[in-house]
């Protein structure tokens, strides 16, 4: 099955439920190549509770840190972000999040632009 977002071919779409902000890992293939990523979750007892991320290098696997990503309304990303390239074609990636008790559910889906332009 194909499924298309505006410009975007999914190639990948996960649902996770993730207890006590266990960290998460993700790997499938994509062309010619194997992604690897590492998600984690970090929360601040700070005056701010600004939700974020950093994207890094984790040697042969990339590793994304959500912080704050603990509402229980929600949070997402507000545009796909640029995660990796393969074959010349970026990755891209999509998330939301909300949390109910100790249960983050995280949807998550992985984008590459298509190829026919539309």
């Amino acid at each position: 099955m194909k499924a298309k977002v505006g410009k975007f071919e999914v190639i990948n779409t996960q649902t996770l439920l993730i207890n006590n902000n266990n960290d998460v890992w993700v790997e499938f293939a994509v062309m010619d190549w194997t992604l690897k990523l590492k998600i984690t979750f970090e929360n601040s007892s700070g005056a701010t509770n600004e939700s974020k991320f950093i994207i890094r290098d984790g040697g042969d696997h990339g590793v994304i840190t959500f912080f704050n990503w603990n509402s229980t309304l929600g949070n997402s990303l507000n545009e796909p972000i640029d995660i990796a390239q393969t074959q010349g074609r970026d990755i891209y990636l999509m998330a939301t999040s909300h949390k109910i008790g100790n249960i983050l559910r995280l949807d998550i889906q992985f984008y590459m632009e298509s190829q026919d332009g539309e």
